[in-house]
This record gives structure tokens, sequence and C-alpha cells, in this order.
């Protein structure tokens, strides 16, 4: 259970659907989603994945709100054998309270702490905690997850990591699309939506006190208009290139066409950066930022890219500099980043985790 399903994009919106399609044919999946602003419930089959869209006329806090997905929750959730849960997503903590007495069948995967809503989280936190202690197990994708949650770290003995896993056609694309440049400009690369946490605003500062550095900027989102406003009072206009949202093909030639990939996140709400993952399957160096959360673990500095400082230009500019001036070593960075995506963030490795926990579950919950 999620808020949305594919075709939306989004870091768990792509968790989720690797989870449905990698099992699909080993078990029984049903996924339970909210339209989105859509007054309508659909049922449909994507890629042999049973998915039930339910109707939800208003939103909160980019949270859709549905009467249907409460009703639909409590039907589903008795049964089925698991009900695992993405969150944060406080609707599906509702419908588990409103459902009444379940089976012991909770599997929560947190993808990240809500950090902006503040006063929101006052009511919401006593929800939150009600839900977590239900769970049989809470699935984080690093340990840094954990010991940096505000939440999280009362229940980490139910805590298991499975770290996220590339998606099987990315690193088939990778065989496809190869390329490694040493020459100027510098091409960098950021994917993802266009919000707030993303840091955007600190990129374009530090790309103007750069020179011979080019950027690409791949995504949708509310901050699109004065991001590119920004740009055009900085004198950006060509070197920066808002490309909007684009399907995989188009999106795996900007991953193996650029130089170095930037996620200049700027709070924890960026829990991992999958899309860290994909630039790295393509042999790219990234530059991320030290957040108290999973993103320095999945690109390490000094070995497969650069860490900064959040929100510090200064250090930012040094960061894509650096990789300007040292070509040689931003394509070693690159081909150990490469490595690391082969060996420590496989889809199959995370599908087997998935599966053996929801087979320990169910015996356990037979046995009682």
């Amino acid at each position: 259970m999620n808020k949305l399903y594919a075709p939306a994009t989004g870091g768990i919106e792509t968790v989720v659907r690797q989870i449905s399609e990698g099992l699909k044919d080993v078990m029984q999946i049903k996924v339970l989603v909210c339209q989105d602003k859509i007054n309508q419930t659909i049922e449909e089959c994507i890629f042999g994945v049973n998915v039930r869209r339910c109707a939800s006329r208003w939103k909160v806090n980019s949270m859709p709100l549905s009467l249907q997905f409460l009703r639909d929750y409590k039907k589903l959730s008795k049964q089925a054998d698991i009900v695992q849960v993405h969150m944060p997503f406080p609707l599906a903590d509702l419908a588990y309270l409103l459902a009444g007495k379940s089976k012991k069948n909770l599997v929560i995967w947190w993808h990240s702490d809500i950090v902006r809503q503040k006063r929101w989280m006052l009511f919401y936190r006593p929800l939150c905690s009600f839900f977590l202690k239900q769970a049989q197990a809470i699935i984080v994708a690093t340990k840094e997850q954990i010991d940096n949650s505000d939440i999280l770290w009362k229940y980490k003995d139910r805590c298991i990591v499975i770290p996220y896993g590339i998606k099987k056609e990315v690193l088939y694309a990778t065989k496809s699309y190869k390329e490694e440049r040493n020459a100027h400009p510098l091409r960098v690369l950021f994917v993802g939506r266009l919000v707030y946490y993303k840091g955007c605003e600190i990129l374009l500062e530090a790309l103007a006190k750069t020179k011979e550095i080019i950027l690409t900027i791949v995504g949708e989102g509310p901050l699109k208009a004065s991001l590119q406003k920004q740009t055009k009072r900085l004198h950006l206009e060509n070197r920066v290139f808002f490309l909007g949202q684009m399907e995989d093909e188009r999106l795996f030639q900007e991953y193996a066409s650029c130089d170095v990939f930037v996620l200049p996140s700027v709070v924890k709400s960026e829990a991992f950066g999958l899309v860290q993952l994909e630039a790295m399957a393509f042999g790219k160096p990234v530059i991320n930022t030290s957040l108290q959360s999973g993103v320095p673990y999945v690109s390490l500095d000094g070995k497969t890219g650069l860490t900064v400082p959040p929100k510090n230009t200064v250090a930012l500019t040094k960061a894509l500099n650096w990789m300007k001036n040292h070509p040689q070593q931003r394509l070693a960075m690159g081909r150990e980043a490469k490595r690391r995506i082969e060996t420590k963030f496989r889809e199959e490795e995370m599908l087997y985790r998935i599966k053996k926990l929801y087979e320990e579950i169910a015996i356990r919950n037979n046995k009682r």
C-alpha cells in the first residue's frame, strides 16, 4: 500500500513497482493506492500486477484523502497474509486504526521521516507511533536511517536493513549506452522532482561561480518556474537546460552522456536518493551531500564521488571545479561507482530478502 503507483514517478513509487513486479510470479500481489485528485476508483492490471486506485478528491500536504481507501484497506488487510505499507503515508495509519483488530501481518517500509510539516507532526506522531508498534518488521534501506530518525530509534529492534536494488532495465541499458568523456565543457546532470528539499537553488548558485560547466535538469515540480527565473537572474541561460520529465530511453541517454551526477539535497527528506544508483550504474561519479540519512552511504566521499555539506554553496562550487579539473580521477571514481552498484545494490538481493521476510512472518502467524 502506498499513496500512488506507476506511471506516477518517484523513489517510493519505483520501489513499490519493483517489489510488485519482482514477486508477482511467486506470490499473489494486490496493490492498493489512491488516485491523484480523481474522484473515480478503478482496477487495472499493469505488467501482471493487480492495482486498485481509490477515488480521491482532495489533498492535504501532498497526501490524497480517500474514503474508498479506508474501506478497501479494512477488507483487503483481513484477507492478506502480509500487509506491506510504504511510509510516510498517514492515510494508511488511519486506515489501520479504523479497521479495528487485525492479524499480526503488518510490514512497514520506512522510506523517510516527515521533516518539513512540523505542526502536522505534532498531531501525527501519536498515530504514527501506534502504527509502528503494530509492525512485525520495519524495513529501512540503510542503518543511517535508523540512527538519525526522530522516530525509528524507539523501534530499532524491529528494523531490518534491506538496501534498495538497481532496476534491471537500468543495468540492461548501461550495456547499450556507453560513453566516457574527457573533454570540456563538463556536463553535470540532476534528475528529480523540483521541490524544496532537492537543493536546486543551491546548485544554481554554485554553478554561477564556475566556468566551462553546463547543467542539465531532468524533472518537473512546483519550483520549476522559480528555478528558471533564478537561472535568468544569474545569467545562466546558455549553461542550464530544463528538459522536464522524460521516458526511460531518453533518461538513459542523459545518464550516459553526462560527466558528473549531482544530488544537492538539503534535508533528510532525501533518505537515500535512488537516482544516485542509476547514475552510478552508468559509471558516473556523484556529488552528494552529507545529510543524516542514507544519501552519503550510497556514493562514498573520495571513492565514488565527492560529498559536501548541505546548503553550502562554496563547497559545492569547489566540488564542481574539482571534477572539471581532475578528469582522470573523475573517470576512476565513475568506474568504482559502477562496481559498487553491481556488488552492493542488486535488485535480485533486495527481492530475495523481502520474500524471505514475508515467508518467515507468514509461517510464524500460521503457528499461532
